[in-house]
């Protein structure tokens, strides 16, 4: 989920440059865009797991989601503060708050590939590719919304 809305939020951020909003406004748009994906993939994911399971979500299933809520909300915030911080200077909030995305999706491929047992150089490569994808994704998300 943070993978996910990380790319989201980074892909909604280039309309927004074009029509460079106030910084309140972009943070009121990250943060509902996080609480719509949220919601959505929650349910999805209850969906889903009945489909599979024939029966409600249990226990764990919930945990699950709520990691997933929490996971949603650190990233908005983290995306949301530049904005708060340099609400004087929207391009730089911009910069700052791109950056801090990509390096949380740099930072969940190199965690991936660590988890898995992976050395620090290969780590290192997955992180690069994964942002490279993430990059590839984005530009995609742009261009077909333009």
């Amino acid at each position: 989920m943070a993978l996910y809305l990380a790319i989201v939020l980074l892909a909604e951020s280039i309309p927004l440059q074009a029509y460079l909003p106030g910084a309140d406004e972009v943070a009121g748009t990250y943060a509902g865009t996080a609480l719509g994906l949220a919601i959505a993939h929650v349910y999805a994911f209850g969906i889903s797991t009945r489909l599979v399971t024939h029966r409600g979500l249990t226990a764990e299933a919930w945990w699950n989601a709520g990691a997933q809520i929490l996971a949603a909300a650190a990233v908005a915030v983290v995306a949301i503060v530049p904005f708060l911080v340099f609400s004087g200077d929207v391009d730089l909030a911009f910069t700052v708050s791109g950056c801090v995305l990509a390096a949380l999706i740099a930072v969940a491929g190199y965690g991936s590939s660590r988890g898995a047992g992976g050395s620090i150089r290969h780590s290192l490569m997955i992180a690069a590719v994964t942002l490279g994808a993430a990059a590839l994704v984005v530009v995609i998300k742009a261009t077909l919304a333009h």
